[in-house]
């Protein structure tokens, strides 16, 4: 459909100039090309073709000079005219080019609830303007999901941050494998959903009207964050979660997971290119299915608290890792020390910066206590990164493509065979008994294969004679 689309095939055909009709579907940031000083994502409903309307529904990626950035509203429909060409990168497909000073006209307003969220980010920016350079960037990607460098917002827009340390400070964090910390995932909402269905609780509510609470919840926190796949993934996830919690059946986040996954592209098969969304249902993927044995592994050599921590950081990273290589060639080597050290500050950072943001429009100064709460939970994350990342043991490169993500997965699965013939060794070794008669009888994958298969045959067979 996006390939037969009007717009589709008038930029295959040429760079040309354009008038469109589009919702904007995000909010305005910083471009990430240095002819353009913002960028946005719009949604077609039409485009002039040989002076005739046509209807056209693809998505485009906008970028645009200054004279743009602080015209285009998230939720407003706008007639706008530029050069519509193919994407030279990116998932988005399309790319439309606004030059010069020509008026933005605005057809419709944004919805009332868009545009209250407006209000309320800009005033979050406004207080977080407050902090020191740090804050400034770190605490509205922590609670947000974009950096405060990348934010662009009202007619004039926030005081700019440095550029020289923004920058080298979203490198070290990338480098020493905490860059997730900035993009909006399930720990939001889990942190969100804890706290009230704990004061639900506390007030003897229904269960069902705890599911209803939490979901409300849901929907104002997804509004508020900045718009992304790991947003959407969570947002379905917990919805999925609730509604399990009020039919009172236990929540099981494997198939919450699999049936968000199989939902979701099948509503939007463009997803499946999606980095953010990979990454983001492999954590969990790796955080359901190996997070509870490595904990019990490490609580052998190490107190409780870390090795829970250890363990969800290594079983996130055990499906990432290969994705990541997809995404850039290298391989960071101190991640699992840096979100060990990082790990005790993140829950705290991010419900202050929740708290900053709930109370920025109404309450400016309290906003700007939670705000200073979180920048020194950020302060933390902003040390570890400048010294773990900026170590040269930090990354190691790796093959880039399709190969290195399967040289890594290769060499999980080789190191894993490897701790399991240790771990069997070690516990031959401690359980043999010298003078018995015999040999140990043990459990092997082939004996439980077998004995599933015939308890199988036998259901079926009594099935049939029933």
């Amino acid at each position: 459909m996006a390939w037969h689309d009007p717009a589709s095939a008038q930029a295959r055909q040429s760079s040309s100039y354009h008038e469109v009709m589009a919702t904007v579907t995000t909010p305005v940031i910083a471009s990430d090309q240095r002819t353009y000083d913002c960028q946005t994502d719009i949604r077609l409903s039409g485009i002039t073709v040989d002076g005739t309307d046509v209807r056209s529904t693809v998505a485009v990626r906008v970028y645009a000079d200054e004279s743009y950035c602080g015209q285009l509203r998230r939720g407003a429909v706008h007639l706008l005219t530029g050069v519509l060409q193919q994407a030279r990168y990116g998932r988005i497909p399309l790319w439309l080019l606004l030059e010069g000073k020509q008026p933005v006209a605005q057809v419709r307003a944004p919805p009332w609830h868009l545009a209250a969220i407006a209000h309320v980010q800009e005033a979050f920016f406004t207080v977080t303007e407050q902090l020191s350079d740090q804050g400034r960037v770190l605490v509205p990607g922590l609670t947000m999901g974009v950096l405060g460098q990348d934010y662009i917002g009202g007619e004039t827009g926030p005081m700019p941050v440095n550029s020289t340390y923004a920058q080298t400070l979203e490198n070290q964090f990338r480098q020493s494998g905490i860059m997730h910390l900035m993009a909006v995932s399930g720990g939001h909402f889990v942190l969100v959903a804890g706290l009230v269905r704990r004061l639900c609780m506390w007030m003897l509510l229904d269960r069902r009207l705890t599911a209803l609470l939490v979901s409300g919840v849901y929907v104002l926190l997804a509004l508020a964050m900045f718009p992304s796949d790991s947003v959407t993934r969570a947002f379905i996830m917990g919805l999925i979660g609730a509604l399990t919690y009020a039919m009172g059946r236990r929540t099981q986040a494997l198939s919450a997971l699999c049936w968000t996954v199989i939902g979701v592209l099948a509503v939007n098969p463009d997803m499946s290119a999606s980095y953010g969304f990979a990454l983001s249902s492999a954590a969990v993927l790796g955080i359901v299915l190996f997070a509870g044995r490595l904990a019990g592994a490490f609580e052998r050599a190490m107190p409780h608290g870390i090795a829970e921590m250890m363990a969800m950081t290594v079983a996130a990273q055990l499906f990432t890792l290969p994705i990541q290589v997809l995404m850039e060639p290298e391989l960071p080597l101190l991640s699992v020390p840096a979100n060990l050290l990082v790990s005790p500050f993140v829950g705290l950072a991010t419900m202050a910066g929740l708290m900053a943001l709930a109370c920025a429009w109404c309450e400016p100064w309290l906003a700007g206590v939670f705000a200073w709460i979180s920048s020194w939970g950020t302060l933390v994350m902003e040390r570890v990164a400048l010294w773990l990342g900026g170590s040269t043991m930090a990354v190691i490169p790796w093959k880039d493509g399709v190969t290195g993500a399967v040289l890594i997965v290769a060499v999980e699965i080789g190191i894993g065979m490897l701790l399991v013939f240790v771990s069997r060794c070690l516990q031959h070794v401690r359980r043999y008994e010298a003078g018995m008669p015999g040999v140990r009888f043990g459990s092997a994958w082939h004996v439980r294969l077998s004995l599933w298969c015939e308890e199988t045959r036998r259901l079926f067979t009594r099935r049939q004679a029933e």
